[in-house]
């Protein structure tokens, strides 16, 4: 990965936050059924469209 997409991803997040907590607190920006949903979902529709073993193994490659 290059050092340049790197600073750029850092700045643009850094930038996001800042933007958020000028004016109120993170915390309304976050929701925990929300992110339930995003990532059970996501899950969800790796095991219907990847068999299954590939799935878990893709899972344990990506933990090392």
């Amino acid at each position: 990965m290059d050092f340049a997409t790197i600073g750029g991803l850092v700045v643009a997040v850094g930038l996001i936050l800042a933007a958020i907590l000028m004016d109120s607190s993170l915390g309304i920006f976050i929701s925990i059924p929300s992110i339930a949903i995003v990532v059970g979902g996501t899950i969800g529709v790796l095991f219907v469209a990847y068999p299954g073993a590939q799935v878990l193994g893709a899972m344990k490659a990506g933990k090392t």
